[in-house]
């Protein structure tokens, strides 16, 4: 198989995308006060996108605590 025949194939397109989402995904994560190691899930085939944003909905991020320590 060569490389253009590996872009051109859903595999070589998922590890495209998440390769692209991945400083997207460290940025985020780093504002979340979570590691930045999380973003590493996101290589995962198909449900490491998934699992990253379900840890971002479900985690209390720092930056809601403090305003809401402020009322």
């Amino acid at each position: 198989m060569t490389l253009a025949e590996f872009i051109y194939s859903p595999a070589g397109k998922n590890l495209l995308l998440s390769l692209l989402t991945l400083p997207a995904f460290v940025l985020i994560l780093k504002r979340a006060g979570l590691s930045r190691a999380w973003a590493l899930l996101a290589l995962a085939p198909s449900i490491g996108i998934v699992l990253v944003f379900a840890v971002l909905l479900f985690r209390r991020w720092p930056a809601i605590a403090a305003a809401e320590a402020k009322r």
